[in-house]
């Protein structure tokens, strides 16, 4: 994108420019149509809260920066962009959403989707028919999903044996393109009914109590990243003797 100041001060209004000619000893840039892929990333999210005035609006991605607007209880944003500091996850909201819910103009405006301060997920994804949801985090993979066998669907306890500063992500979907429902933190311990593996590598889906615990008004499935090709995430809790030479479970 292009940023347009005069005398210094920003125009925050887009504007259409139409390039006629390349500068002089520049060849022009061979056209070519960019084809989006069949399913694009959820970037919807709802404030879901109660007794909430609503949820602020800042002028930049952190919790001392100014408020510049306000989303109410159930509203919906759109956003561009995300990125992770000390205060959580931070969305950046797109056009259409800041003129939606701020007074004026402006170039940028941050919303906090997960608030690492009180563990608290703020923004959730609006939930799409699970067939596109199948289809973006299957049907993308060109290797099938290797399902678990019957013997690992039962139940069993994992913990978090290593995560990042703001926690380690759960999310609605076995895929890193998921959006994140919940947050868990270093030695946490959850329980597991079900685990696949793809090319991200083994997830684990986390059972009805655990999903409560550890995500924020969330009613669907609850996934997290056990194993990928270098780490291990999180670990099963040590079976009996008995089971430790026969017990079918994810890769570690």
């Amino acid at each position: 994108s292009i940023l347009t100041t005069i005398d210094g001060y920003p125009m925050h209004e887009g504007y259409k420019v139409e390039v006629k000619e390349p500068p002089q000893g520049l060849t022009p840039p061979s056209q070519s149509v960019v084809r989006k892929t069949a399913h694009q990333p959820n970037k919807l999210r709802k404030f879901v809260a109660k007794n909430s005035a609503g949820l602020r609006v800042r002028a930049h991605p952190s919790l001392q920066s100014e408020q510049i607007g306000v989303v109410h209880v159930n509203g919906t944003i759109a956003f561009i962009d995300e990125i992770h500091n000390d205060d959580g996850v931070w969305l950046r909201l797109n056009q259409d959403t800041i003129r939606q819910y701020c007074d004026a103009a402006y170039a940028e405006a941050w919303c906090l989707q997960f608030n690492q301060h009180l563990g608290k997920t703020l923004l959730l994804p609006v939930q799409e028919p699970k067939s596109i949801i199948e289809s973006a985090t299957r049907g993308s993979v060109k290797t099938p999903v290797v399902e678990s066998s019957p013997k690992a669907k039962r139940s069993s306890k994992y913990r978090v044996v290593k995560c990042g500063a703001s926690g380690h992500n759960v999310r609605s979907s076995p895929s890193l393109k998921a959006p994140p429902v919940g947050m868990l933190s270093h030695g946490n311990y959850v329980t597991v009914i079900d685990h696949v593996e793809n090319l991200d590598g083994t997830w684990i889906q986390l059972d009805k109590e655990t999903l409560r615990k550890h995500c924020f008004n969330w009613d669907g499935e609850a996934w997290s990243l056990a194993v990928d090709r270098n780490t291990v995430y999180l670990r099963p809790e040590q079976t009996s003797e008995k089971d430790k030479g026969s017990e079918v479970g994810p890769a570690v």
